[in-house]
């Protein structure tokens, strides 16, 4: 598996994860490549948030593409809105203020996958007690670039990586992260059983905070 590093060039974000993970990433606008089902669950949306929804999907349709997907729809959820990937994979659509990026892969490699992109300083120190565990919190004592969007960021993409296979709602104190070498991360997701209580991924920055959450397939080689 790929290591990840601190870098400024999003194009080796994009492609420095573990190659069956399906990233794609794009300014938002730049372009729309969607179905026409996809156009309609826009309608009643304001413009700013339509070419934010487009963009994810667009994004999303080229990782599908590659996984050999071309003509899939990504629908809604009525109970959470979350996309409906096909049912070969798993995959994650993220949004910052200007940039979108969607992760997909297949569920025989990965059971579940969660994606998410933040904005430096996104997350104020005040909002810590509420979002990190006092093992985490001596942690970010000890660092000093932007801490608490990285543990915000990481949580999320544990979320967008869990929910969607269990239908279990947990909090962010529910997560303790065990922080690794190499910007990688474990966690232990609090009362969900085996495999899905045991989470990876990877974290980075620059320039976004950028976390890439998944649970592995029992059948997968490393």
């Amino acid at each position: 598996m790929t290591k990840l590093k601190d870098t400024n060039n999003i194009s080796d974000i994009l492609n420095g994860i573990d190659s069956d993970i399906i990233i794609n990433g794009q300014v938002i606008g730049k372009s729309i490549i969607v179905l026409e089902e996809e156009v309609e669950l826009t309608k009643e949306m304001i413009p700013s948030r339509r070419k934010e929804f487009l963009s994810g999907r667009t994004c999303a349709r080229l990782c599908l593409q590659t996984l050999g997907f071309y003509k899939y729809p990504l629908l809604m959820h009525t109970n959470n809105r979350a996309p409906y990937w096909p049912e070969p994979c798993v995959g994650s659509i993220t949004h910052s203020n200007r940039y979108c990026m969607a992760a997909a892969a297949l569920k025989e490699n990965f059971l579940g996958l969660g994606i998410d992109i933040e904005q430096l300083n996104a997350v104020t120190s005040d909002i810590l007690p509420y979002i990190a565990t006092k093992n985490e919190m001596t942690k970010l004592q000890l660092e000093s670039w932007d801490w608490q969007t990285v543990v915000f960021s990481i949580k999320e993409a544990i979320y967008k990586c869990v929910n969607p296979i269990t239908g279990v709602y947990f909090d962010f104190l529910d997560v303790e992260i065990e922080f690794l070498s190499n910007f990688e991360f474990r966690c232990n997701v609090k009362f969900l059983n085996s495999p899905f209580n045991y989470v990876q991924g990877y974290y980075f920055k620059n320039p976004f905070i950028i976390a890439i959450a998944f649970i592995p397939a029992l059948t997968r080689e490393n």
